[in-house]
């Protein structure tokens, strides 16, 4: 397999990780001792603790909208601290898995503006993971966006910007165009697309069809992470509905690379669910300039099941780059499971531009084990520059494995000097040996 597919990518566990302690450390700034340590961290109507609440005004002011606890119709019964405590021992001790999950739901949905900071003081005391931290603080985003602005405002440096990453999907996957409008006040830069990359993976959440339509007015402004930004995209709408539901997503994406990549990612998911169907499916592209990705992701994945299907689906589609460039990666998969079955089936291909691209993929996986062999298969690629790129390759591994063999072999070559230059000096294989 040569690639995996993102989903929500902008918050991961690991940056969850990575600042949990900063997070639950911070004091806000109003708290003066530890008399009730339990209330230390609770957020008021947008005010934390007080003497952060005018920053907190401004924040919220800025957002475009109020607290997203206006559109709740119906508010959770309040719980005390030490049940609340207790929940959460429960959720996060408790040996039976079922029994902590039903509880830690029961915890979130128990979440209100006045008990937060309680609940997350109780997350920290009973050691949470960076899951349950994930799920907390987008639920927190969704529930009230004016005091996460508030908390936002009692951190500093990376733990704010962390904290506004994490419960950013929350809030966008609840009141999007507050969101949005706080996110067009923050200045561009990285931190900027931090937030853009947190604030498309919580509207895809909500829309999956907004989300698109976002990224793509991030691409026609020159964007260059609107390719990354699809990815999540993708990535919902396949864990959404699915593979073959996510093509019709796909094939309604404006022709160009965007498209492309968007349609790699679904083929990867979709060839391993139903390899015949996402080949059928990908053939349509075979000829398009960006098709190439698609039919090499198809016939890659394939290939790791069943090669001889891959290759042949790959002979049946048109020359081109996508038939060679698909064909390249199949053989190569499949002269990892079998060279000799991938060499007999070379042996009996007519001379193409495929065949060209499939002994190259042949010769580069075969180089590894026999670099003698690679080399003999190399020569009889036609086009030039495939034949000198397959042959260095493969004379490279060569001189790693005998410097001497490959030294006299070259003298008879006839390659350019500079291939010969190439050749002699390798660049460190995966263990780092250079040879000779």
């Amino acid at each position: 397999m040569k690639s995996s597919h993102l989903t929500h990518g902008a918050w991961s566990l690991a940056a969850l990780g990575t600042f949990g302690l900063g997070l639950l450390l911070a004091k806000p700034s109003g708290s003066r001792n530890d008399t009730d340590s339990k209330n230390l961290l609770t957020v008021r109507s947008g005010n934390v603790s007080g003497t952060a609440g005018d920053a907190a005004g401004l924040s919220a002011k800025s957002a475009g909208a109020g607290s997203d606890r206006t559109a709740t119709t119906s508010r959770p019964a309040l719980l005390t601290p030490d049940q609340i405590e207790a929940l959460a021992k429960e959720a996060l001790s408790d040996p039976n898995p079922l029994t902590r999950n039903l509880a830690f739901s029961k915890l979130l949905a128990s979440m209100t503006p006045e008990n937060v900071g309680v609940l997350m003081e109780s997350l920290k005391t009973n050691r949470a993971g960076g899951e349950q931290w994930q799920l907390f603080l987008y639920a927190w985003g969704a529930m009230d966006s004016a005091g996460v602005l508030a908390h936002a405002e009692t951190l500093q440096g990376r733990d704010k910007s962390r904290f506004l990453q994490s419960t950013l999907p929350g809030w966008a996957s609840k009141n999007p165009d507050a969101a949005l409008a706080w996110l067009d006040t923050v200045q561009e830069g990285e931190e900027k697309n931090r937030y853009r990359s947190s604030f498309v993976a919580g509207l895809a959440d909500h829309d999956i069809g907004r989300a698109t339509a976002y990224v793509m007015e991030r691409a026609q402004a020159g964007d260059q992470l609107a390719g990354e930004y699809l990815q999540t995209v993708a990535g919902e709408e396949l864990r959404k509905n699915g593979p073959a539901a996510a093509t019709a997503w796909g094939e309604r994406l404006p022709e160009g690379p965007l498209k492309g990549g968007a349609l790699d990612q679904i083929a990867g998911a979709y060839v391993q669910q139903d390899p015949k169907a996402a080949a059928a499916w990908a053939t349509q592209f075979a000829n398009t300039s960006y098709g190439a990705r698609v039919v090499e992701e198809v016939g890659d994945e394939w290939a790791e099941r069943d090669p001889k299907s891959a290759v042949a689906w790959l002979g049946s589609l048109t020359e081109g780059p996508a038939r060679s460039e698909g064909t390249y990666s199949a053989l190569r998969e499949w002269t990892r499971r079998d060279p000799t079955a991938a060499s007999e089936y070379l042996a009996s291909m007519p001379q193409s531009q495929s065949k060209d691209s499939a002994v190259s993929g042949f010769a580069r996986s075969l180089a590894y084990e026999d670099p003698e062999s690679a080399v003999i298969w190399a020569k009889t690629i036609t086009d030039e520059k495939s034949r000198i790129q397959t042959l260095t390759r493969a004379g490279q591994s060569w001189f790693r494995r005998d410097p001497t063999a490959a030294t006299t072999w070259l003298q008879s070559a006839s390659l350019p000097p500079e291939t010969q230059q190439a050749i002699l000096n390798p660049p460190r294989d995966d263990r780092g040996r250079r040879g000779g």
